[in-house]
């Protein structure tokens, strides 16, 4: 019975952990190699940056749209965008770590193709592609 107990817990513990946690492991990943190429192609995309406005002024990939996460105002702010279901969206964040989230919560809205920047900004950064500022 203790064998029993001591399975279920384990179980139960890291289920909820691994199970229902939302990683952006979940999400398909975009390299950064990939994304300048379809920047270069003018492929019709959508890139959101999800970092503070602060970190948007300083360096952002061209055309990105600066939606905050931590705004409190990410779900009313996405929903007035006037977007096709169907298009492909790249989340980029400084180290990926919110991108899950908002990837959760756009697919969870309908939208398609959502995509998460490998590495964030630091790794787009890391291979010195280029950053625009405001």
């Amino acid at each position: 019975m203790r064998i029993l107990l001591a399975i279920f817990l384990c179980l139960t513990l890291f289920g909820c952990q691994q199970g229902f946690s939302f990683k952006a492991d979940s999400f398909q990943k975009i390299l950064p190699q990939e994304l300048k190429t379809k920047l270069e192609k003018q492929e019709n995309f959508k890139i959101v940056d999800i970092r503070d406005s602060v970190d948007y002024e300083q360096g952002h990939i061209a055309n990105a749209i600066s939606l905050p996460y931590d705004s409190g105002h990410f779900q009313a702010q996405y929903q007035s965008f006037d977007w096709g279901k169907d298009i492909v969206i790249v989340i980029v964040d400084t180290y990926e770590d919110r991108a899950a989230d908002t990837a959760k919560i756009l697919k969870n809205s309908g939208f398609s193709s959502v995509k998460v920047l490998k590495g964030g900004m630091l790794d787009w950064q890391k291979a010195k592609y280029p950053v625009v500022s405001d």
